[in-house]
């Protein structure tokens, strides 16, 4: 998802309850879309799979820090 994904989502009701993937959970703290691979070369998709999975991993780590109590 990019910020104009971001922005209409906005726009249909979802204030405050969208982030991007790089910026979840600092919403507004400066993140950015990863890039969309369509139509690139197989190396292009292989690094956007690396960032996903890498941006998938934090998030994932944070939720599950949150939710066991003083884990970190």
């Amino acid at each position: 998802m990019g910020p104009h994904h971001l922005e209409r989502v906005e726009a249909l009701g979802g204030a405050d309850k969208v982030y991007l993937l790089t910026e979840y959970p600092r919403h507004g703290a400066g993140g950015r879309p990863i890039s969309d691979p369509m139509g690139a070369e197989l190396d292009v998709y292989r690094v956007t799979a690396d960032e996903l999975e890498k941006e998938i991993r934090r998030v994932f780590d944070r939720l599950a820090a949150e939710r066991v109590p003083g884990a970190s």
